[in-house]
């Protein structure tokens, strides 16, 4: 079976640009086992022979792969400290500008939010950005937020801004009604199963701060000078090895000061090593070039 699986592992790489080996095996069996199932193939033989002979269903296969839990402001303490060290930056940002010790009207953040599934990171990242704006009156204030995926289906229902019922949950009322609007019909077609009784669509303005991008994290360029990167509960799914690649490229990828926001249960135990240090759960600054 191992010298199955391996066989299977070097044909989906050359197929796909996956490479399996970058995700820990106990985890990644499971997901493989499932697609396979899912396709109706017998064997590794005929699921391979399948995605050679039907290219249109190697993005199907990339997207039967990834993990796609999320809602908005998922561990909302997380979130709440964001927005606090996030504050402080842009404060620091709108000094820099002004060069007087002042705060600016006019600042702007890059921000990127990798691994997006169904857009809960991103939205949510934009409604506190919102919030430090309206808090600091930052009339100019403007930031945009890159958000990518390999799940091209994930990536499709995060462009709409459509959450269930249930996804939109932890979101504060008065927060909720200012930046959605509620609706019994979601109007996407990743939701038309869904059994949520009702849904929430996030309103333009929100909707116009992010541009949408299909990018594999393990092999695609990355851009750099970012303010902020969220990357939350994706890397537990990698090998410690892979881990700390991305660690580095995630400090490279920020801006002096730049934020790095992770899952609560993902450690960076080195974060020097990458040009990072710890300010809270989750969440790094960078402090230096690499």
């Amino acid at each position: 079976m191992d010298l199955e699986y391996s066989w299977l592992k070097k044909r989906i790489r050359e197929i796909s640009g996956i490479d399996l080996n970058s995700y820990r095996p106990e985890q990644m069996k499971r997901l493989m086992d499932k697609a396979i199932e899912k396709s109706g193939a017998k064997n590794y033989v005929q699921f391979v022979k399948s995605l050679e002979n039907n290219p249109e269903r190697i993005q199907d296969f990339r997207d039967s792969i990834t993990i796609n839990v999320s809602y908005l402001f998922r561990d909302a303490a997380r979130w709440a400290d964001l927005e606090t060290v996030l504050t402080g930056y842009v404060k620091q940002r709108g000094e820099e500008a002004t060069g007087t010790g002042g705060t600016s009207e006019s600042v702007s953040l890059k921000m990127w939010s990798a691994g997006c599934s169904i857009g809960a990171e991103p939205y949510t990242l934009a409604m506190i950005s919102e919030n430090i704006a309206e808090k600091l009156t930052l009339v100019k204030f403007k930031y945009h937020i890159l958000c990518t995926d390999i799940d091209n289906t994930m990536l499709n229902r995060a462009r709409q801004g459509v959450f269930t019922e249930k996804e939109a949950k932890e979101v504060p009322t008065d927060i909720l009604e200012k930046y959605f609007v509620g609706t019994g019909n979601p109007g996407v077609k990743e939701l038309e199963t869904s059994s949520s009784p009702y849904f929430y669509k996030a309103i333009p303005g929100l909707k116009a701060r992010m541009v949408f991008r299909n990018h594999n994290m393990l092999s695609d360029n990355w851009e750099s000078n970012y303010d902020v990167i969220v990357c939350r509960n994706v890397m537990i799914y990698f090998t410690t090895e892979i881990k700390e690649r991305l660690f580095h490229n995630f400090g490279s990828a920020l801006r002096e000061n730049g934020i790095l926001f992770i899952g609560g249960t993902e450690v960076i135990f080195k974060p020097a090593e990458y040009g990072l240090k710890n300010e809270k759960a989750g969440i790094y600054r960078k402090i230096q070039k690499l």
